[in-house]
């Protein structure tokens, strides 16, 4: 059974992500977040955008997807419990439809993270995961089977969905907001050098020393 300070503290942490992003991760009533608290899963709600969202309206479920309070959860829902019944530790997942991240997942390009040493240090390695309709359980399956061969058992990671969007999960609620807005804005430096047409990448010899200073 859920407990009221739970959701209070479920409302607060999803609005602290929709405020420290804003509305360019969550077009329209895109995107989705949720955060696990004990053996229950508080989400944003379906069809509502963002901005317009109250604590009453956010979604408790349990791990078999049963709405317990709260408005309809967000179609996505499956995706994020198979992540956290699978990934022990992770306790938020951030969805968003970032631009420059989406016009990457509509290619079958990868983001080059070598180009700056904070943004290699810091995210690493992105998965990539195939067009699959969102919302299914497939999807969820299929990110979580993809993560496991990438990364294996690991309590954060980043995922990029193929013609769909980015998605972020962590332990903790600020590495979720600091991926998302690291990933984001590396895929943009991607895109401008691919238009610029030429560019510089750091040598892979040099990319084992970033450890020792970051």
């Amino acid at each position: 059974m859920f407990l009221q300070k739970d959701w209070d503290d479920a409302w607060q942490k999803i609005k602290f992500v929709i405020d420290e992003l804003g509305e360019t991760f969550f077009p329209s009533t895109s995107g989705n977040i949720s955060v696990k608290i004990g053996d229950l899963v508080y989400c944003t709600p379906t069809s509502i955008k963002k901005k317009n969202l109250v604590r009453d309206m956010i979604s408790v479920v349990n791990f078999e997807n049963e709405l317990l309070e709260g408005f309809r959860q967000t179609s996505e829902i499956n995706l994020h419990l198979e992540l956290y019944k699978n990934f022990e530790g992770v306790n938020f997942v951030v969805h968003t439809h970032p631009l420059y991240c989406v016009i990457f997942s509509c290619t079958n390009k990868k983001i080059q993270l070598d180009l700056l040493p904070e943004y290699y240090v810091k995210i690493r390695q992105i998965v990539y995961v195939k067009y699959i309709t969102p919302g299914t359980k497939v999807l969820g399956y299929e990110v979580v089977k993809n993560i496991k061969k990438v990364l294996g058992d690991v309590m954060e990671g980043v995922v990029i969905l193929r013609n769909h969007g980015l998605v972020v999960f962590s332990y903790d609620l600020n590495r979720c907001v600091d991926l998302t807005f690291c990933v984001e804005e590396i895929a943009k430096i991607n895109y401008l050098l691919l238009v610029l047409g030429n560019h510089k990448r750091i040598p892979k010899k040099m990319l084992g020393y970033l450890s020792k200073y970051f």
